[in-house]
């Protein structure tokens, strides 16, 4: 048995054979500890009051207690003979990792390069499309997001009116599969917009029309299951795949930034009885009380950029957030997906911190990056906060995590610790250690 201190100390050691092969595999093969024990931290579980120096132990991927005092040599009465990693975060701050919504990371590396798009697919009605067996777990995208404080994203499929299913993934593994945490999270709906042109009621003819057919393609997927379910139909992928949505099992994202858009499709999803998420949102902040109402999930789309109207104010996108929280409303954040959506998805947590500098409330925000996206994938009693049961994904910082000045230190996903590392930080080393160019040099 012994207690291990990462810093390089030996807390306690009582020697065997077996745990002196332990000790030598762990130093020089930085295997990772079957028990870690973070002491000293202020732990934010997000439900509830931070905890100033406080332990937390985590075992078999799962936090098993959090409390003070926390002694590992009782550890080893109660587990046996096992290593222990001990970490000293006095003074930092640990946080539950952060999940990110609506995004397309893994699906795309440089938007500009076709042939590193794999987010969309051929044809309006898609429901079987899976993104997440799409995703490219070497990614460069992918460590630069996880080291802003990203441990889980949700992938999500673009093209077509119904675009097919996305899931949430964990930023670490070899395969889709080790990564993939629920599949499929949600069904994707592109609302229709409202055209534009002079003439008023040909422009409601042809809006009205697009949410007929999907209307049409939800009743002929129900038709689908009864025969199926009586044994009168063959099976077919596409409407397979509408079954979980039927059922009431995965929830609809519906993309929807319009006010009289949010407002159709929230009353259609609602006649259905459908689990809905709101994604884009522009203007839901003009009919916050009625989202409100519904205790809606909303994930509020590029935060930073331009109001979308000239007699908007200038700051109507950061003060959006704290209208629709004040109104009940559960509120998340995304980048978009089109553009730079995926690069800049580690931008989240700069989101949530502005949205909190423009009204919207610390428990607020710090539940919009964590719990409420948990929530609204159904991953709750896994993901999203700081308990005994749950989880071990977590991250750590030298400071608060809504202030952009603060930077993340050390990354665990299920327990298992996850390099911070990454192209961008080593460019930035590169370059830093540049030669200075020569006085006689032009």
């Amino acid at each position: 048995m012994k207690i291990f201190d990462v810093k390089g100390k030996i807390s306690a050691l009582r020697y065997t054979g077996v745990a002196m092969v332990a000790l030598l595999a762990f130093v020089g093969a930085h295997i990772e500890a079957r028990e870690l024990v973070i002491k000293g931290a202020t732990v934010h579980p997000v439900i509830g009051l931070p905890m100033e120096g406080v332990s937390v132990w985590v075992s078999e991927g799962k936090i098993r207690e959090i409390c003070h005092g926390l002694d590992p040599l009782e550890i080893h009465k109660q587990q046996g003979d096992v290593i222990v990693e001990i970490y000293d975060a006095s003074g930092m701050h640990l946080y539950p990792g952060i999940i990110a919504p609506n995004t397309s990371l893994g699906l795309v590396e440089i938007d500009a390069v076709r042939a590193t798009r794999d987010y969309d697919e051929v044809g309006q009605w898609t429901p079987d499309v899976k993104s997440w067996i799409a995703v490219n777990p070497d990614s460069e995208i992918l460590p630069v997001t996880r080291a802003n404080g990203i441990t889980h994203a949700q992938v999500t499929p673009q093209g077509g009116r119904i675009a097919g299913m996305s899931g949430l993934i964990q930023l670490s593994g070899w395969t889709y599969e080790e990564m993939t945490v629920q599949g499929p999270a949600a069904l994707h709906i592109y609302w229709p917009s409202f055209p534009g042109g002079t003439d008023i009621k040909k422009s409601q003819e042809r809006f009205d029309e697009s949410v007929e057919e999907i209307e049409n393609f939800f009743k002929d997927a129900e038709a689908y299951a009864k025969a199926r379910d009586a044994g009168q139909a063959p099976e077919t992928p596409a409407w397979e795949a509408m079954r979980s949505v039927l059922n009431g099992e995965t929830p609809v994202m519906i993309h929807a930034n319009d006010s009289r858009q949010i407002k159709g499709a929230v009353e259609w999803a609602e006649s259905r009885e459908f689990k809905f998420i709101l994604a884009g949102a522009r203007e839901a902040w003009k009919i916050a009380d009625w989202l409100g109402e519904r205790r809606a999930y909303v994930v509020y789309e590029s935060l930073y950029a331009l109001p979308d109207r000239s007699t908007d104010p200038y700051d109507v996108h950061f003060t959006a957030p704290a209208k629709l929280a004040a109104a009940g409303v559960r509120v998340m954040f995304s980048e978009g997906l089109g553009g730079f959506g995926a690069s800049f998805a580690r931008n989240v947590p700069y989101m949530a911190a502005t949205a909190q500098s423009h009204g919207l409330s610390k428990e607020n925000a710090l539940k919009s990056l964590t719990l409420y996206p948990a929530m609204a994938f159904g991953v709750e009693d896994r993901l999203g906060t700081l308990e005994s049961g749950k989880e071990a994904s977590m991250i750590l910082l030298d400071g608060d995590l809504l202030d952009i000045r603060s930077n993340v230190q050390r990354m665990w996903i299920a327990g298992e610790e996850v390099s911070l590392d990454n192209r961008q930080l080593r460019l930035y080393d590169k370059y830093r250690s540049r030669p200075v160019p020569s006085e006689d040099s032009d």
